[in-house]
């Protein structure tokens, strides 16, 4: 008689998921885009294959994170989905400020066009290792290195998770 074929509350689920999917093919993209920023712009395979393969690790630590370690899953999506996109973005600056270096001077033997490279080597290896590193604490604290097991439980009960401290 009252049939409701319609669950508000599942559409309202689906559609927030489809928003968070599109969120990371965004990030992808937004990815993808700066690995071949820096291979027209720069020039370098190396570089490139160099931001591929660390913001890769760093998605696949932060996703082996989220699976082994469920009491912190939101907390580790949002930390991997804000610093990878901080990342793609900021890789994606540099690479326009080069080209615009490159555009103005007289190529590849103006300063700044070598000081903007220099800096955005070291960074597009610097950034992806703290934020690797930043996930990695969480597996140092859960599994109780640098702690005794008495101490580990102990902080444990007192705490529980109140932000990997």
């Amino acid at each position: 008689m009252f049939n409701n074929t319609t669950n508000i509350v599942e559409h309202l689920k689906f559609k927030k998921k489809n928003i968070i999917r599109l969120i990371y093919f965004a990030i992808f993209f937004l990815w993808v885009i700066g690995y071949f920023l820096i291979k027209k712009i720069e020039g370098s395979n190396a570089e490139a294959n160099l931001y591929f393969t660390f913001g890769f690790v760093f998605t696949l630590v932060s996703l082996i994170t989220a699976k082994f370690i469920p009491n912190d899953r939101e907390s580790t999506l949002n930390f991997c989905k804000f610093g990878m996109l901080g990342y793609v973005l900021y890789t994606i600056l540099f690479e326009i400020l080069i080209f615009v270096a490159f555009a103005g001077g007289d190529g590849q033997g103006s300063n700044t066009a070598i000081v903007l490279r220099t800096v955005c080597g070291y960074s597009r290896a610097i950034i992806p290792l703290g934020l690797i590193l930043w996930q990695a604490k969480k597996w140092i604290f859960m599994s109780g290195l640098r702690k005794g097991k008495t101490k580990t439980i102990e902080h444990l009960k007192r705490h529980g998770n109140d932000g990997m401290n």
